[in-house]
């Protein structure tokens, strides 16, 4: 693929109902980047998958695809913070704090339209992709809140500033709730000491 194979002969492999295949042809997807845009609603589809290693390997091309026109799909990957499986879970916070606010401003409309209205995700992505910024008082109701859709929002919130206010993600390294706390460790691996 790297050397000009055509990109839509991916299409067929992550339709293919071995899960091996699906893996690899995501990650192929994921690997070429931008240049693979137009697979992007065939990988939608495989978020369904329950094999963590395809779901995960679409969230890793789902970021990077869903831009511009196709931003709104980024919704899909947002929609992973609900997952019944908390490693899934995780990882789609890993992907929703690491995008472009345009991409969660766009993931807002998804959900503000009839047929996939979600408040909470509308309400929480609006709230990150403020114009003006969100406030780092409105992060800590969020990690506190009562729902644990809106605290995962919210340690995704204080992820994205833990360069100008390291201290808010202190707050999700000492919630109760064992998703922010795993997301806080997972996100200190990956920054390192």
């Amino acid at each position: 693929y790297f050397e000009g194979l055509p990109v839509h002969t991916l299409r067929p492999l992550l339709r293919h109902p071995d899960l091996f295949v699906q893996r690899s042809a995501t990650f192929i997807a994921s690997e070429l980047g931008r240049q693979a845009s137009d697979l992007i609603d065939d990988v939608i589809p495989l978020l369904s998958s329950e094999a963590r290693w395809v779901l995960s390997g679409c969230m890793d091309v789902l970021p990077v695809h869903a831009v511009g026109e196709q931003a709104e799909k980024f919704a899909h990957v947002a929609r992973m913070l609900e997952s019944v499986d908390k490693v899934i879970r995780i990882i789609a916070m890993r992907r929703v704090s690491n995008v472009d606010v345009s991409q969660l401003g766009a993931a807002a409309k998804f959900f503000q339209r009839p047929d996939h209205r979600h408040g909470t995700h509308e309400r929480c992505l609006v709230t990150l992709s403020a114009p003006g910024g969100v406030t780092p008082a409105a992060i800590v109701a969020m990690i506190h809140d009562a729902y644990p859709l809106v605290r995962r929002y919210g340690a995704i919130g204080a992820s994205r500033l833990i360069e100008e206010l390291p201290a808010l993600m202190m707050e999700v390294a000492q919630s109760e709730d064992p998703d922010l706390r795993e997301f806080h460790k997972s996100m200190m691996e990956i920054r390192g000491p």
